[in-house]
């Protein structure tokens, strides 16, 4: 009876409680796994087969590889980190996209205002004994507005950039843990670095611990002295330093230079709308950071001749 249970649970069904155990909304879910709204509503629903987009969803949710067929063989599928652990950092890099969000706000508003005021000086003008002084006073309203939006627009574009490369660290973080390939990198440092400045001290030091018992990595290590002065005394003391690999690759390009390369590279692409152009971005990064990586094992292991799936060795 157990095992019959077990097998009338959808994959949607795990996916809608897995998100809700980390308190997360469907668009917030879909914009960590850089999805489609609409793309994860309907893995939720189980309406639609959505196999090219499951390993996404799948690490935004903070579970280990297999966890399809998990689900499938009607399991529990398992988690990268503790639950708690994961409803800490997935709170911090959500208060990114929620800035962003709210900026976005503020011009949809001010945009509205403004084409009010474009309205309101067409009105006044036409009237038969328009009123310089009104007209003049709208169009200092108009100028101020566009302004406005301008700034705005180019601190969106600013949290947007920064928005998505602390989503692609979430991202490259979690799969590090469950593929057994976390290394001392700058992302890494950069990660440890921001979590160690967003969390409470007890929630970081779940996340150390965490990390620890799955790599035997200590993340303590990879913090700048100034970060690491700042914790508690429990936290700091004792930390071996770690020696930072550098930076393999350039940051992610944000959202809007993302379409701006693929549209000069492949005639037509401007017309993707933004789901696809985050996948085809995060692809590519995928496929770039796996070449880094072999790069790095390749060379430490003394080989002279690299290629995908294996190396040479002089």
């Amino acid at each position: 009876m157990g095992d019959e249970v077990r097998t009338t649970k959808t994959q949607g069904y795990y996916v809608r409680r897995r998100r809700e155990a980390l308190g997360l909304s469907q668009d917030s879910a879909a914009w960590l796994a850089r999805v489609a709204k609409t793309t994860f509503r309907n893995i939720e629903g189980d309406k639609v087969e959505e196999a090219r987009t499951w390993p996404q969803v799948e690490r935004a949710l903070g579970w280990r590889p297999g966890s399809e067929d998990m689900i499938k063989m009607g399991l529990e599928p398992r988690s990268v980190l503790s639950d708690s652990v994961l409803r800490s950092i997935v709170k911090v890099v959500l208060r990114y996209q929620e800035i962003a969000t709210l900026i976005r706000q503020e011009c949809s508003i001010a945009e509205r205002r403004l084409n009010e005021l474009h309205a309101e000086r067409g009105r006044v003008s036409t009237e038969p004994d328009a009123d310089q002084e009104a007209i003049s006073r709208i169009e200092y309203e108009i100028e101020r507005s566009e302004k406005y939006i301008h700034e705005r627009e180019r601190t969106l574009e600013l949290r947007d950039y920064n928005a998505f490369h602390l989503q692609s660290m979430y991202s490259g973080f979690l799969y590090g843990l469950a593929d057994g390939t976390l290394a001392p990198a700058l992302t890494t440092h950069e990660f440890a670095t921001l979590m160690a400045r967003a969390m409470q001290p007890g929630e970081f030091e779940s996340l150390v611990t965490d990390v620890i018992n799955i790599t035997g990595m200590d993340i303590r290590g990879f913090l700048d002295e100034d970060v690491l002065q700042d914790l508690p005394a429990n936290l700091r003391n004792g930390v071996q330093r770690v020696e930072r690999l550098p930076h393999l690759m350039r940051p992610p390009a944000s959202p809007v230079e993302n379409r701006l390369v693929l549209s000069l590279a492949v005639p037509g692409a401007e017309n993707l709308d933004e789901s696809d152009v985050q996948f085809i971005a995060a692809q590519v990064t995928e496929v770039a950071t796996a070449i880094a990586k072999a790069f790095v094992r390749a060379k430490a292991s003394g080989a002279t001749q690299i290629q995908m799936g294996e190396t040479k060795r002089g």
